[in-house]
This record gives structure tokens, sequence and C-alpha cells, in this order.
């Protein structure tokens, strides 16, 4: 009997044990998942069936048969933003039912924090990493990406001795984009919010948007440019201190869009009308922007599409490690909003 059991092993299913304990297939699911409460008396009638037929739950098995433990680490710098919320339930959607679990690790862009937190995910044995870096760990990440999957999520590190992939936008084009739309519209009284420049995201889009003014004629005055922490209290706290400092301001952009939301915060707080007193452009997904009391002009990373991508790159990864490192750039997409009064 033993022998038969042995035999059978792989053939046993979710069916069998469901069959063989008499519970349904999301009975069994629950009990094994441990997400749902179970009465004891069937939870035992599950676990005995389990034993007695050898069950074991295909992510599980396939881990032992192909030395995998069927996990992805999820290193993100804000999983509050909605952004990063969007693209962790697009890359769950894709690698979970193919029995992948995704641990998800915030990081606030803090070093200590993001080592830790990968140092973690390490001794997990995760099959592979995805991380939003804070751009302060480069070597180390780039040293892991020698012998794990790697996926670098909109932002790069300064390492070349990473091995890994890259996917993220073209955020100097996005934010000349914006440039060019501000200076068509009639703007030259233009400030600036952005964040850490040692991150790349922030770089790229500062410069894009800067150079893009210059060459059209309308070079940024350096006292117009604020960094500020990517949240909705540096948003708040940072237009407050830019318009004080600077009240001729006719257009104000952003390079972040939590950091848009606390702008908004404050700007509605303070009876600023936009656009009529002011004008706002932002970069980053704005959820809901059917919802604000104006419609935002902002450019989109489009997360569904860059969660998509990670995934798919990911489990490319996972199948042939020897890939060398890929580069996927998704264009970033214009969305026209009444927040930018035509001065022209």
């Amino acid at each position: 009997m033993d022998g038969d059991m042995v035999q059978n092993n792989e053939r046993v299913t979710i069916f069998d044990v469901a069959e063989t304990a008499g519970v349904s297939i999301s009975t069994v699911s629950r009990v094994m998942n441990g997400n749902y409460p179970v009465k004891q008396e069937l939870r035992d009638r599950v676990n005995k069936a389990v034993a007695e037929l050898g069950y074991m739950p295909d992510s599980v098995a396939r881990g032992m048969k192909f030395k995998r433990r069927y996990a992805i680490g999820y290193v993100v710098s804000d999983i509050t933003n909605r952004h990063f919320t969007i693209i962790s339930k697009t890359i769950d959607d894709i690698l979970g039912p193919l029995g992948y679990s995704l641990i998800v690790c915030s990081t606030d862009s803090n070093q200590e924090k993001e080592a830790r937190a990968i140092k973690m995910l390490l001794s997990n044995r995760v099959d592979g990493l995805i991380i939003n870096t804070s751009g302060k760990n480069d070597e180390y990440i780039a040293s892991i990406s020698k012998t794990l999957p790697v996926v670098l999520l909109h932002r790069r590190i300064a390492s070349s001795e990473f091995s890994g992939d890259y996917i993220g936008s073209d955020n100097y084009q996005a934010c000349a984009h914006l440039a060019r739309h501000a200076f068509i519209m009639g703007h030259r009284e233009i400030g600036i919010i952005t964040s850490d420049q040692s991150i790349s995201t922030f770089r790229e889009r500062t410069i894009g948007f800067v150079e893009t003014l210059a060459e059209l004629g309308a070079p940024m005055l350096p006292s117009r440019i604020i960094a500020t922490p990517y949240t909705e209290e540096g948003g708040y706290t940072a237009i407050g201190t830019l318009l004080e400092s600077h009240p001729e301001l006719s257009l104000v952009m952003i390079m972040n869009n939590a950091t848009t939301i606390g702008a908004i915060q404050y700007i509605r707080e303070h009876g600023i009308a936009v656009p009529e007193s002011l004008s706002l452009l932002s970069f980053g997904e704005m959820l809901n922007a059917n919802l604000m009391y104006f419609k935002p002009t902002y450019m989109t990373q489009k997360p569904l599409l860059v969660g998509k991508e990670v995934a798919a790159i990911m489990l490319d990864r996972l199948e042939d490690p020897t890939h060398a490192g890929r580069e996927v750039v998704i264009e970033a997409q214009f969305e026209q909003g009444e927040s930018v009064k035509d001065l022209s």
C-alpha cells in the first residue's frame, strides 16, 4: 500500500483531497493556505486526507524538484503609492497562478532599511528580486545580480557590474514633453518641486525639464527648484515654501504623484484657484483624477503595462538565467487635463 501511495503521489490533486475529505475544493484551499477560518472538524478531515494521499501543493512539489522556493521579493520605495500598488497587484496576478508568492518590502528609499530587506529576502531564499532601489546600495545589488535574477524597477543603479534587467520609463523625454507643453502655453515663471537627485528617476526628470526649458529660451532660476521627500507631506510643505518665496510663479511642475497630492491639498486649503491663479503639471499616475476639483495634466507611467513587463521579464530570467542584461523602456503617456492656463 505504501508503495502504491508513493507511486501515485505525482497524480494526487486537490480534487482528490476534496473528494476523500468530503469537502469542497475551496475548503481544501483555505486549509492549505491558512488564509480563511475553517471549522476544526473540516480542517482535521482535510489534513487527514492530505496525509493519506501524500498530497503536495504544486508550488511546493515544483520547488523540491527544481530547488526553487517559488517566492519573489518585491522591494519598493513606498508601497502606499498607488503606482507601486498597481504594479505589485499586476505582478501577483501573473505570478500567483504559476505558484509564486510575492514578498513585499517597503523601504522609504532608506539605505539601511533597503539593505535589511534585501538580506531578509535572501535569507528566505527567494528565487528573484524586483527592486525599486534607493540608489544607495548599488554595488551590493550588483553583486547579488551575479547569482540571482534581479529586475530594477524604474530606478537604475550606478554600477558597471550589474547583470540583471531594468524596466522603466524615459523620464528625460517625458519631462521634456511637459516642459514644451508649459512653454507653448505661454508660461515663463515656472517652479519645480523635485526630490533626492541621487535617485535616478528624479534626476532624469529634473534634468529633462530644466534642459528643455533652457533650449526653448526660458532658463530656470535655481531658487525656483525645491527638493522635498516624495510624500504628500513633502508636497504640502514644499509648495507652500515655493509660493511664499516666489509669488510670481504662474506654473509649478511636480516630479512625483504623491507629492502632487500633498501640493493639491495645500492649494485647496489656501483657496488658490487652478488654473486661474496657478497652473500645475505632474509626473506619475493620478488615480481618480476625475474626482478632483480640477482635472490635472500629467504624465502616466502606465503601471498596468509596467507590472506585466516586470512579471514577464522575471519569468524569462528564471527560466534562462544566462540572459545578458536587458532594458525595457515604456513610453510615458501624456494625459491632457485642465490644470494649465493658456497664457499664449
